[in-house]
């Protein structure tokens, strides 16, 4: 979870939260359902048009948690972990750790969504006319609303622009005719840049007609929408430069070795000062013990330092992620987004600390190869 968000739950072993920018698209939601569309219904009591303002658009975003567990229950089915979902100003998204393996997974990944959203859609409709049926206005008014809303959704992520789902339904389709992930991904990048560079200049022309409200609105959906895809083809592009380069062209192997008896405060003074190294392997003799590192000192009360031996603030071996020295560096970067780990330990076939797979190693290794032309 991120620091700006709120955990709110878990659900199929998803955690659901909510980032504090969510809160303002609730109220603009809110407002704008109550002041605009139950306008129409001008015989309600304020309070009650109040809380069915409310109450709409708290279903309108667990439409929008629903639509993107219909995502993440597919991802998890085909073998992708999903950490989270997080509803925040622009909607929600759901932190699928790793790129799918086959085009068909990505294509039915992507197409669940919008499906989901088509569902919801339906039974808002059967609720609105439930609700006419049975003379209850407000239910009524509500799965109207609901009904619309869901289906914009769906048609809207089905646009071919990466990446919302329709630029990854376009994206899988290219990588089963091409059987290239990576040119998929730079074609349905560069579309889906220039359909968000489309809503910005749908919204700087609607600006300067006068509706400068729906303008702003859209130039910052352009926006959105033309940062992801550019960060989705920086993530292919390093992808690339990883692929078929073993954990050990990034080692780290001039780790020095930490004694589990060594004091905290000794460790500081005498290590993690004069050299800079924020993390460090705990070994009793050629025994890998785990990781002691800059943050998890700071989780130990200064004063306790002295007293404090090396052992009792380090990550345990057992909880510290591990790979090979012929682990795919493109893998072992997958590992640590997954994981949200700053580095893995690399042990040989029989267990023996190698030394450090870091993310700045690996930042730095790409870097290098880059300047080299490689």
């Amino acid at each position: 979870m991120g620091r700006n968000s709120i955990r709110i739950g878990r659900f199929f072993g998803i955690e659901i939260a909510i980032d504090y920018s969510w809160f303002i698209i609730f109220a603009l939601v809110a407002w704008s359902v109550g002041s605009h569309y139950f306008l129409a219904y001008g015989d309600w009591p304020l309070a009650v048009k109040i809380a069915a303002a409310l109450a709409t658009a708290l279903l309108f975003f667990i439409s929008i948690v629903i639509h993107e567990l219909g995502h993440s229950l597919v991802a998890i089915r085909t073998g992708i972990p999903v950490k989270s979902i997080t509803l925040f100003i622009f909607g929600g998204v759901a932190q699928i750790n790793r790129e799918p393996e086959k085009a068909s997974h990505e294509l039915f990944i992507a197409l669940t969504g919008p499906l989901t959203s088509v569902a919801l859609a339906g039974l808002f409709a059967l609720a609105g006319l439930a609700g006419r049926f049975l003379g209850v206005t407000v239910i009524e008014a509500a799965g109207g609303w609901l009904a619309r809303i869901n289906l914009f959704l769906a048609l809207f992520n089905l646009l071919p622009g990466f990446p919302l789902d329709g630029g990854r339904v376009f994206r899988a389709i290219v990588w089963g005719i091409t059987k290239s992930r990576s040119r998929a991904t730079r074609i349905a990048s560069f579309l889906g840049r220039a359909i968000a560079w489309g809503f910005i200049l749908l919204g700087i022309w609607q600006v300067f007609s006068g509706n400068w409200a729906d303008g702003i609105w859209l130039a910052f959906i352009g926006w959105f929408l033309d940062g992801a895809a550019r960060q989705n083809a920086r993530q292919d592009t390093i992808d690339r430069q990883l692929k078929g380069h073993p954990a050990r062209e990034a080692l780290q192997s001039d780790c020095a070795p930490v004694g589990p008896n060594l004091p905290l405060d000794r460790l500081v003074a005498e290590i993690i000062m004069p050299t800079g190294r924020r993390c460090l392997p705990v070994m009793d003799r050629d025994r890998f013990l785990g990781l002691v590192s800059v943050e998890t000192v700071k989780k130990v009360p200064r004063d306790e330092w002295p007293a404090t031996p090396a052992a009792a603030a380090m990550v345990p071996a057992a909880e510290v992620e591990t790979v090979s020295p012929s682990d795919d560096l493109s893998d072992v970067m997958n590992i640590l987004t997954e994981k949200n780990s700053e580095q893995a330990a690399v042990l040989d076939e029989h267990g023996a600390f190698l030394g450090l797979v870091t993310r700045e190693g690996i930042a730095a290794f790409i870097r290098i190869r880059s300047d080299l032309g490689g």
